[in-house]
């Protein structure tokens, strides 16, 4: 903080807001040990939506490595994009 001056958080600054953590869903640009770092990247997320206060979204448990929500090897197509949003709703 610069001068003194006070810290302004979105938590802070709209307190009744309603803030989602959304897991990493997986990635299938590598065969090999794909879920590792999401698994480990996912368990952080949970840990800071914890700790913050925030709404927690699985939206990895609500893919469930089915690649038919995929538009590629990574991006979700229009039927992810609708069990993301859904699962995102869900979670408020």
């Amino acid at each position: 903080m610069r001068d003194g001056a006070k810290e302004l958080t979105l938590r802070t600054a709209k307190p009744q807001m309603p803030i989602v953590v959304t897991t990493l869903i997986a990635d299938f640009r590598r065969a090999e040990n794909q879920d590792v770092w999401i698994g480990e990247a996912n368990i952080a997320l949970q840990e800071i939506a914890a700790r913050y206060r925030c709404h927690l979204a699985d939206t990895h448990r609500a893919f469930d490595h089915r690649k038919e929500l995929y538009a590629d090897s990574i991006h979700p197509n229009t039927a992810g994009a609708e069990v993301m949003a859904k699962t995102i709703f869900a979670a408020i």
